[in-house]
Parts: C-alpha cells; structure tokens; sequence
C-alpha cells in the first residue's frame, strides 16, 4: 500500500497549511498574525483549496478596497499561492520566521549549528543577506 499525503476535508484548513498558517503576502510585517481566509474568485461558495488564500486583516483590506499599485489582484495572489506553497514545504515554521525577520531587513543571531540552515537559504536564492559580525564568547553568527 503506498502512502497518500494527508489533505484535511475542511478546505480552510488546507489553505492555512498549503500556506505554512502565516499571511501569503511576502514581506507581512503580520504574517503570523490572525489570518482571514480569502476566496481569491471573491465567489464565496467556491470553496475549492486553490481558491482559497489566508491573509492578514491588512493585506484583505488591500485586496478589497486597494487601489493602484496597493490594488493586490487575482494573479498576484495565485502567485502568492504558489510562492506560499513552495516555502512551507521547504522551510518549517520557524524558519520560515528567520526568512521572514531578513526579509524586513532586521539583524538575526544563529548559533553555529544552525549553518545548514543559513546555506539553504543562501542556495534559494529567496532573499539576499549577509554576515555582519560574529558575538564574542557566545559563538553567534549574526546576519542581516
């Protein structure tokens, strides 16, 4: 018998998962805040996982009443969906939240044995950083 991945019935659920439960839009300063599932057809009754994305309350608000370059569309959020899908499958949750902090721009401090982790982000190729310092006597590696 092979083995199937698991898909939850509930296809809320399934988006927060396809998405690594944090707000699809890079960058969101409130990624991991509480999320609102977003029907990206805007047909509330289309409940079909690819139609569904979780957003933060700002980011609904931007796809709702947004206007030129604030206006987030359909495309773009299917590529959201995507990009979203590809990272929580690659990155656990709270790697994801290191990716997250150097995305913004904000100095983060590994600990040596966390070096393979700092070389599959530099490998992806998803953001740019770089080491700024090492912590004396603590042995940390502090990038930015």
């Amino acid at each position: 018998m092979s083995k199937r991945p698991y898909r939850p019935t509930d296809p809320n659920r399934q988006a927060l998962m396809d998405a690594g439960h944090m707000c699809i839009i890079p960058r969101c300063p409130n990624a991991f805040g509480p999320l609102e599932i977003h029907h990206i057809d805007e047909n509330p009754s289309n409940n079909d996982p690819e139609n569904l994305v979780p957003v933060c309350g700002q980011h609904q608000n931007l796809i709702h009443y947004g206007t030129g370059k604030n206006k987030i569309d359909r495309k773009a959020l299917k590529n959201y969906k995507n990009l979203a899908r590809y990272l929580s499958n690659r990155f656990s949750r709270i790697e994801m939240r290191i990716v997250q902090l150097l995305a913004r721009g904000e100095t983060v401090t590994f600990l040596p044995f966390l070096e393979i982790f700092i070389l599959a982000l530099k490998q992806s190729e998803l953001i740019e950083f770089k080491p700024v310092g090492l912590k004396k006597g603590a042995q940390r590696l502090i990038y930015q």
